[in-house]
């Protein structure tokens, strides 16, 4: 399930982002695409650590790196948006792809619940 969330995610990502190259501009697709890369690797990151604690793998070591991966993506963050190397607004368009990736997974996995009945 957690692999078609990601391939569910980076279709939407690369679909949407050509998307608004085509129709928008160039400066507000890559901003996009940043932000959308940002929240792939953020998740894809996070189920990584998840994993590691779920199998018992030194919890403390996790917890460490969960705090170092908010560090890091904290300085990302704030060097992109002071440096001002993406536009704000589509950047965060691009992080909320996130949330419809969730939503299209949810009606996926309603649907093959359905089937199954």
């Amino acid at each position: 399930m957690i692999k078609s969330f990601f391939i569910l995610q980076a279709l939407v990502s690369i679909i949407t982002a050509t998307l608004v190259l085509v129709f928008v501009g160039q400066t507000q697709a890559i901003s996009f695409a940043v932000g959308a890369a940002f929240a792939f690797t953020n998740t894809l990151v996070l189920a990584m650590i998840i994993n590691r604690i779920f199998t018992k793998k030194s919890v403390a070591l996790s917890f460490i790196l969960i705090i170092f991966k908010y560090l890091i993506f904290g300085v990302v963050l704030y060097i992109l948006i002071t440096k001002k190397l993406v536009l704000v607004s589509w950047f965060m368009v691009g992080l909320s792809i996130l949330v419809m990736s969730i939503i299209g997974l949810a009606v996926l996995h309603l649907q093959s619940v359905k089937k199954e009945k």
